[in-house]
């Protein structure tokens, strides 16, 4: 009896153990890729969206993000126990893992990355050149088939998006705290969607 006592409690133990080390497992992966959003937001005219979007985690972000805001329009319009449901929903371990990868990569690679752009230009420009070029075959895949419509939209959006890179404010000389947070929100919503950088945007502003 004794012995199946303890045969018992061995194996509830590493079953506690194994669900620790799968749980510690996820959390640092999505650490990592968090890391890598950040290293890749710091870099203008490479998205943290188009990175989410190569390792294959933009769709459940937009999901968390989306559920977010959902439960804070239900505070606006006083339903609390609507948001009390939403908000239960929230996938809360992946977004603060992915959050504190992020901060972690900005913290530690932005002044790496400014020293490597400053001395090897080229090489840092093609491996971002890479990212971006394999971010838009992942974003073709997702397009079934092709209209005249879509390529109008393709060819206008990329026209503009062109244009876009030729703009380049001077730089804006203490600016006040309203400019800093809409620059802010901007350069958020930037950073969400592949393919637009929020770093880009802050130097197209002068900031």
């Amino acid at each position: 009896m004794y012995t199946a006592r303890r045969r018992s409690l061995l194996m509830a133990s590493r079953g506690v153990l194994g669900t620790v080390h799968y749980v510690w497992r996820t959390i640092t992966i999505q650490m990592l890729r968090g890391f890598c959003m950040g290293a890749a937001d710091i870099v203008p005219g490479v998205s943290g969206g188009t990175v989410a979007l190569l390792l294959g985690i933009y769709d459940r972000l937009i999901e968390q993000i989306k559920s977010i805001s959902t439960a804070l329009s239900k505070v606006g319009r006083g339903d609390f126990r609507g948001f009390k449901q939403r908000i239960g929903a929230v996938d809360w371990s992946f977004l603060i893992s992915l959050l504190i990868g992020i901060m972690l990569g900005v913290a530690v690679l932005i002044s790496w990355l400014r020293d490597q752009i400053r001395e090897h230009p080229v090489n840092v420009s093609a491996v971002f050149f890479g990212l971006v070029a394999a971010s838009a075959l992942v974003a073709r895949r997702e397009i079934i088939q092709w209209c005249r419509s879509r390529y109008l939209i393709f060819i206008g959006s990329a026209g503009l998006t062109f244009g876009l890179l030729g703009l380049r404010s001077g730089s804006i000389e203490n600016p006040t705290m309203i400019v800093v947070l809409l620059a802010g929100a901007l350069a958020i919503c930037a950073m969400i969607l592949p393919g637009i950088s929020g770093s880009f945007l802050l130097l197209t502003i002068g900031l």
